[in-house]
């Protein structure tokens, strides 16, 4: 379910990179380097050539703006650091809608820098293998070059990279076997440290970020969340049939305060209590993503 709600934020957050490439360079990849990335980026995650077409005009239309993005910070119920990341023609329109989700759902705009620096940007890269490939992964991820491997709580890993190695290092798994869908390949704010929180925060946070995805301007939001309340509730019910939802990595920060892009690093996944290879990683504050 996530994965198909995240499709469409994909090729739509494509588009206007498309765009705002072409705005700035040309629409010739072969001498501007940057469109030539978000092309190879675009192709990656099956973006239809008729769309990518369809952008590369709209682009050399005078009337069509470009698109700016902005990382706005916030603090979600519990203390959770939300990270939103936005793709919009329209600051002023785009902050206003953000401020609003956030306030409605309980959180509070953070000034800039208060979230981002529990968050550096990473490849993140994601695959549903059992626990008998992880040997294996490991060793094809590290040749590939990626820096980091970790096994996610609801099944599979995610394998880590510096966002300029990614492409390469999906080619390289691929060649030895581990084919990433894509859209299973992304950019992400993966949190350095995590936040435990209870199950009624844990669920409107959910929302909250549910919420802010739902807006046409934000791409994506990445969060600290530790998993630990689900686990801990899965131990006390055994039998039943209830499930946490599946939390959703995704990044932000915020318009109370000056709204500005994030400069300072990004960050490390979301997952809850990620398991390093060889041993746990304890307890880290965490986004994805």
């Amino acid at each position: 379910m996530q994965q198909m709600r995240r499709r469409p934020k994909c090729i739509l957050a494509s588009g206007k990179k498309i765009v705002t490439a072409v705005k700035a360079g040309g629409p010739d990849p072969d001498t501007n380097a940057t469109l030539k990335s978000v092309l190879k980026e675009a192709r990656a995650l099956s973006v239809p050539q008729d769309n990518i077409e369809r952008c590369i005009k709209r682009a050399q239309d005078s009337s069509q703006e470009a698109y700016n993005e902005v990382m706005y910070e916030a603090i979600g119920p519990g203390g959770v650091g939300l990270l939103i990341e936005v793709l919009t023609d329209n600051n002023n329109r785009a902050a206003s809608e953000v401020r609003k989700v956030i306030n409605k759902g309980g959180g509070k705009v953070a000034s800039p820098g208060a979230v981002a620096f529990n968050f550096e940007r990473k490849g993140v890269l994601r695959l549903d293998l059992a626990r008998k490939f992880e040997d294996d992964l490991l060793m094809a991820a590290t040749e590939a070059g990626a820096d980091d491997i970790v096994s996610v709580p609801e099944g599979g890993f995610a394998v880590y990279t510096q966002p300029s190695d990614m492409m390469a290092v999906v080619d390289a798994l691929a060649h030895q076997g581990f084919n990433v869908a894509p859209e299973n390949i992304n950019i992400e704010m993966v949190a350095l440290n995590h936040h435990d929180v209870d199950d009624d925060h844990a669920a409107s946070t959910l929302q909250l970020i549910e919420s802010l995805e739902d807006l046409d301007d934000v791409n994506q939001v990445f969060h600290n969340m530790n998993y630990a309340w689900r686990q801990r509730r899965d131990a006390d019910l055994p039998n039943s049939s209830m499930h946490a939802p599946s939390i959703q990595r995704t990044p932000c920060s915020l318009p109370n305060a000056p709204m500005s892009p994030i400069t300072s690093r990004p960050a490390r996944s979301t997952m809850p209590y990620p398991e390093k290879h060889g041993n746990k990683a304890s307890h880290r504050v965490n986004p994805q993503p």
